[in-house]
């Protein structure tokens, strides 16, 4: 119940209010319109709503279904369509939002369908008790609040028993009570479709012999159904590279542009551009009958749908707008646990993650030679780094209340006053004293989940950063 003007959201943007009024008509008057998002938007304690908004915009100025307009959500991937490996039929129908593992563990037995978005089940029976961990350093380096990660997989009366399966000694997979040593992708027959404009196929053949007793996660399987005395009714008599060369002309099969298996060996890419994509574009021409999976079959700002989805939810402080029992059922502003309007005298500045050009997510964060032409740092405006005597280079602690990194700053106008940024994706390394020396972004960030979709608020934080 308030008045969403220019000079209501310059105070919690920082970015004066006739350049808001000027952005706004642009897009009230731009045509064609194209609105895209990452995926940082919606890894926010208030995230649902702001990617729902964003999604709005093309919507409310009526720029969807004409070329070079989108929805609002990510661009189109023109990717090549793969067969995938067969995945049999799981009898166990109960879930969990994926982010929420950890609390499984800890307290499975408490989460509910209203607390914890528990589908198949009213409630979880049992928490976790057998974990296989694979190819992911997402236990705890790559989890939110790697310290309260740690003192939960330490206790071996929750999660009883983890098998993990990686390439390297990452943190997560000390956790382990057995490790199988898999191969690296250059060391096996491998395929991958990916592509944005263009789409591509990647056929990859080993160009070393597998070293030691380390085996591909197929033939760890097949072993394991050995034992179990189904090894034939799981590998149905193929070898892996079997099940590649047939899921790929599965593939062929449908798509009749691809070239042959030999074809693809030989090139090793292939790649084609792909045709436009015009969201929405049949709605558009014809709503009648081209009518949306809403309950309206209309594009719809107020969801109904959702209201009585997360009706009689437990929510808590924050989740919602001040005196709601319910959440939003239309994109509204939520103010953020731990942001720009809800920072401390302890601690006065938000902090944000980001993709490093140094590794992908956390692969690659061990190598030594990576890490010296690519240091861990905090990056941190003038404004802020002068008042605290931080220079370019110092040693420097990010604190809050969830834990202590240290790593170097970088004194830039690059970030906002009042917001600090560490790229995600660092090793945690704690010393005698548990500051985490390796600079990992999720030292500082909370296990607390977004209230809709109980996913990853990593970017909502708040701390302060002092000389070392």
């Amino acid at each position: 119940m308030v008045e969403k003007t220019p000079a209501w959201a310059a105070k919690i943007t920082g970015i004066p209010a006739a350049r808001i009024e000027e952005l706004a008509q642009e897009i009230g008057t731009t045509s064609p319109l194209y609105v895209t998002q990452g995926w940082g938007p919606q890894r926010r304690s208030n995230g649902e709503w702001t990617a729902w908004a964003i999604m709005a915009l093309p919507c409310l100025v009526g720029q969807i279904g004409l070329p070079g307009t989108s929805n609002g959500v990510r661009e189109n991937r023109n990717s090549p369509s793969l067969s995938s490996f067969p995945a049999g039929t799981n009898p166990v129908k109960t879930s969990i939002p994926c982010f929420l593992f950890t609390d499984a563990i800890d307290h499975g037995p408490e989460m509910t369908s209203k607390n914890a978005g528990i589908k198949g089940a009213d409630k979880l029976s049992v928490g976790i008790k057998f974990l296989v961990n694979y190819a992911g350093n997402c236990l705890t380096n790559q989890h939110s609040d790697i310290n309260k990660a740690h003192e939960i997989l330490a206790d071996d009366t929750k999660c009883e028993f983890i098998l993990g399966v990686d390439t390297v000694m990452c943190d997560s997979i000390m956790y382990s009570d057995i490790i199988l040593p898999d191969l690296f992708r250059f060391e096996q027959t491998s395929q991958i479709a990916t592509g944005s404009d263009h789409g591509y196929v990647i056929t990859g053949t080993a160009c070393t012999s597998p070293k030691f007793e380390r085996k591909t996660a197929y033939e760890m399987a097949s072993l394991v159904a050995e034992k179990l005395g189904v090894k034939e009714a799981y590998t149905e008599g193929k070898t892996e590279d079997d099940w590649i060369k047939e899921l790929y002309e599965t593939s062929r099969k449908k798509d009749g542009e691809l070239p042959t298996w030999d074809e693809a060996v030989e090139m090793g890419v292939y790649t084609r551009r792909g045709k436009p994509v015009v969201s929405l574009k049949k709605f558009r021409d014809d709503p009648e009958a081209n009518a949306l999976a809403t309950p309206s079959g209309k594009i719809e700002i107020f969801s109904e749908k959702l209201l009585q989805f997360t009706k009689g939810w437990e929510l808590t402080e924050g989740d919602t707008l001040p005196g709601m029992d319910t959440l939003p059922a239309v994109p509204a502003y939520i103010p953020e646990w731990y942001g720009v309007e809800t920072t401390t005298s302890e601690f006065p500045l938000a902090l944000s993650g980001f993709h490093y050009r140094g590794r992908i997510h956390s692969s690659w964060g061990n190598i030594e030679q990576l890490k010296d032409v690519n240091p861990q740092e905090v990056w941190i405006n003038p404004a802020d780094a002068d008042p605290r005597g931080i220079e370019q280079g110092d040693k420097v602690r990010v604190t809050n209340q969830f834990g202590v990194i240290e790593l170097l700053a970088k004194v830039t106008p690059r970030v906002v006053p009042g917001t600090v940024a560490v790229s995600q994706g660092a090793w945690f390394e704690a010393d005698a004293n548990g500051v985490d020396v390796g600079g990992s972004i999720n030292t500082m960030t909370t296990q607390r989940p977004s209230p809709l979709s109980k996913g990853n608020p990593q970017h909502t934080n708040i701390c302060e950063v002092a000389k070392a």
